[in-house]
């Protein structure tokens, strides 16, 4: 399967292997200038995605790894920490890779991870937003923070603006408006705004409040 066939909840905080070239060769690229023999057997990487509330979903490089067999090679992991190296990939650089999810043993790799989650903690007013599973439609697929909001005013064509969620607050979502309407509805890019998330039938849609 690919990347892209999987939710930001399916992907977030897990141990992936993702098979694609760009992934493998600049990793490659990368250790064989620390003078790393790169395994003939490997195919692949092992990442561990975390989600950079700039720059959404992302995947930091641990080591290579062999598809098929899900093998990782933990002597590219090793030499990872001795040259002090970081690695990560964005969603959009990956997102037709191939991927399996690693269902071995992880300790090895807990330390590191554990780092990854305390540089990239979610703030703790953001976390509640990521758990309602009826806007995931409206999510933007590269960082689930963003979602697709309505700006509908009389007189004016109705738009489509991303805001970047920050919280809840008196049962409506706020965030940061992430681009300039066209018309002028009244906010501009980088105001905090005000979100109602509104049912009409079967549909599921969010309705930005406009200051009166």
């Amino acid at each position: 399967m690919k990347l892209s066939e999987f939710s930001f909840r399916d992907l977030y905080r897990q141990c992936v292997i993702l098979k694609g070239k760009i992934a493998f060769d600049t990793a490659k690229e990368i250790l064989e200038k620390y003078s790393y023999n790169i395994p003939a057997k490997v195919d692949s990487v092992l990442c561990y995605c975390y989600i950079d509330a700039q720059a959404g979903m992302s995947f930091e490089f641990l080591c290579f790894a062999c598809f098929d067999k899900s093998g990782p090679d933990f002597k590219s992991y090793e030499k990872l920490f001795e040259e002090k190296i970081s690695l990560f990939y964005r969603y959009r650089t990956v997102q037709d890779d191939d991927i399996k999810f690693f269902s071995h043993d992880v300790s090895v790799f807990i330390e590191r991870c554990a780092m990854i989650d305390e540089g990239y903690h979610c703030d703790e007013n953001v976390l509640p937003t990521r758990n309602i599973k009826e806007i995931d439609h409206l999510r933007y697929i590269q960082n689930p923070d963003d979602i697709g909001v309505l700006l509908r005013k009389d007189g004016l064509q109705m738009e489509q603006v991303w805001v970047r969620l920050t919280g809840i607050e008196n049962g409506n979502l706020t965030g940061t408006l992430l681009n300039e309407p066209n018309s002028d509805f009244g906010i501009h890019m980088n105001d905090r705004v005000h979100v109602q998330v509104t049912t009409r039938g079967n549909d599921v849609y969010a309705l930005c409040l406009l200051p009166k």
